[in-house]
């Protein structure tokens, strides 16, 4: 039954529950109605179509006014009260005038601050002069933490991502992480991300300098053994022999840094912890840098998709393997480099300009940049490594 025209806020004391949830429609204004349920407190509803041409909807317009008198609180409404507003609402709909209280945009909690995004965050905020490789080395190392919020990470966690690199047989590297996490920490903690630093107990200790250098016959059966790499490994493992110059640079070598015209690669400065420039000739290498695929559009030398360099870190293992040698690393080519250098004769000036862009304070003032002595001592051990393979 309806809601009557004559007493009709009597009717409604009289039905404020139902066993279900029940909507008792109003005999004067159309799309109202009362809505009633087993908890025994009605409200008033109305159903009308916002525009025209739209989907009916229903909007709560109240709770219902069961008790004599006017209702004290503007959340209560009387029958009369009910029907007014319906009238208004519809009036309003007609005008174009949508008079629905707008619904509040949902508070999302903030994201919270992953680990890779304190990294990032932290090295744009340092700087620090070895960004590449230290963005690089954590982003390898800390590969289980990155998706994870920093605030979640323990020193458990942090303990034993350090103790990983020190069972893989790199103390060093185990030591370069702790402190550049610590240090990431310690600026997380200033900057109020976290509360405090996930990491207890010191820096691991270094373990004594290497000072492994391959034997003439080492070298031979490690250049020989690159035969069966692919041609872009192939040609970086043999230009860092031939060259002296880290993994790092080798592996990272642009056609943006070389002048084509003189056979000239500028090494950036970042990639050295003086942060000088570097310029080596590649006359000794530039036929192994022409066999090299060149990919159209990539800036790397030695690339397979062109999308990025070379992944040298494992190559040495496999390499080590083919030449059936005792253990040596990447840097162990270097150190060998640097050795058979002086074992050559070659200038102690020009030895060291090949490692060390400028070397001492002897760079500060003699800013020569000694590419015809440089491509000299190379062009004599390339030579004398051909002697030997």
């Amino acid at each position: 039954m309806p809601i009557p025209v004559r007493n009709p806020d009597e009717y409604v004391r009289t039905h404020q529950k139902a066993d279900k949830l029940t909507v008792i429609r109003d005999s004067v204004r159309p799309g109202l109605g009362l809505l009633v349920g087993p908890r025994g407190r009605p409200s008033w509803t109305f159903v009308y179509r916002p525009q025209p041409n739209s989907k009916q909807v229903r909007v709560k317009l109240g709770f219902a006014w069961t008790e004599p008198g006017a209702p004290s609180d503007p959340e209560y409404l009387t029958t009369d009260g009910a029907r007014a507003k319906a009238y208004q609402i519809r009036e309003a709909a007609k005008a174009g005038i949508d008079m629905r209280p707008e619904k509040p945009a949902p508070q999302r909690a903030p994201k919270a601050l992953t680990f890779d995004g304190a990294l990032m965050a932290y090295l744009d905020a340092v700087q620090p002069k070895t960004r590449q490789q230290m963005e690089k080395m954590v982003r390898k190392d800390c590969a289980p933490l990155l998706a994870r919020p920093l605030t979640a990470i323990t020193y458990q966690d942090t303990d034993a991502i350090v103790q990983a690199v020190i069972d893989r047989g790199s103390p060093i590297a185990a030591r370069n992480l702790f402190l550049t996490l610590r240090a990431m920490f310690r600026w997380a903690v200033r900057n109020r991300k976290i509360t405090e630093v996930p990491m207890i107990g010191d820096a691991p200790t270094k373990s004594r300098a290497r000072d492994r250098t391959l034997t003439d016959c080492e070298l031979a059966a490690a250049w020989r053994a690159t035969e069966d790499s692919a041609a872009p490994l192939r040609a970086a493992v043999r230009a860092m022999i031939l060259l002296g110059q880290r993994r790092e640079e080798i592996g990272s070598m642009r056609w943006s840094q070389i002048d084509e015209a003189t056979k000239t690669w500028t090494i950036s400065g970042d990639d050295y912890k003086t942060g000088a420039l570097q310029f080596l000739p590649l006359d000794s290498v530039w036929d192994i840098i022409a066999e090299t695929p060149r990919i159209e559009g990539s800036d790397y030398v030695f690339t397979f998709n062109g999308r990025g360099s070379v992944d040298l870190s494992k190559e040495a293992g496999k390499l080590v393997k083919r030449a059936k040698t005792a253990h040596w690393t990447f840097h162990d080519l270097r150190r060998t480099a640097r050795t058979n250098w002086s074992k050559l004769k070659i200038d102690p000036t020009i030895r060291e300009r090949l490692i060390h862009p400028v070397p001492g304070v002897e760079g500060t003032y003699d800013r020569y940049d000694y590419l015809d002595e440089k491509r000299e001592a190379l062009a004599k051990w390339r030579e004398y490594v051909a002697g030997l393979v």
